[in-house]
């Protein structure tokens, strides 16, 4: 029930990619979820769920705003959450959340840190030639099920199916 969502870097597509897949199926009423490593402030409209001293999950409410989170839930998530924690508090915040939202829902969460760390039912990989800080994580591109660009997101969008809140790729 999991996509992961992951990038190259800064600007290479990820958020892009989730808001046009939750766009495409948000009759299944999708969660979705923006796990960061690094310290960004969650947006004003968002309210704090639960907290630890290595981890912050917070529910997105904002409609309107710019931040990751505001868009998935503008573009159709029936949730949408901000995880903010380091790279050995992922799995634990990943887990709590797990814990808050509906058994069967599916997810779309950007992360590349969740795809090392969980085994998603899809692993989408943004690049673009304008990734700004790119970051080599080994194993990212040669383990994903899908590679795409900013120039091809419709078009792979129209690759990837949902059934029984199950992701995969048509064959195509």
């Amino acid at each position: 029930r999991l996509a992961v969502i992951a990038g190259t870097g800064r600007n290479s597509g990820k958020t892009l990619f989730a808001v046009r897949l939750i766009e495409r199926y948000r009759r299944y009423k999708i969660i979705a979820v923006k796990i960061s490593s690094h310290n960004h402030s969650p947006s004003a409209g968002s309210t704090l769920v639960y907290s630890t001293p290595g981890y912050k999950l917070y529910r997105e409410l904002s409609l309107s705003g710019n931040k990751d989170s505001e868009l998935m839930l503008a573009a159709g998530a029936a949730e949408s959450y901000y995880i903010s924690a380091g790279e050995e508090s992922v799995t634990e915040a990943y887990n709590r959340l797990i814990e808050l939202i509906p058994p069967a829902s599916p997810i779309i969460c950007e992360s590349p840190v969740l795809a090392s760390l969980v085994t998603p039912g899809l692993l989408v990989v943004a690049d673009s030639n304008n990734v700004l800080n790119r970051k080599e994580i080994p194993g990212l591109i040669s383990g994903c099920d899908l590679l795409t660009e900013p120039g091809r997101v419709e078009e792979d969008i129209m690759r990837i199916g949902l059934d029984n809140n199950r992701w995969y790729l048509l064959n195509r």
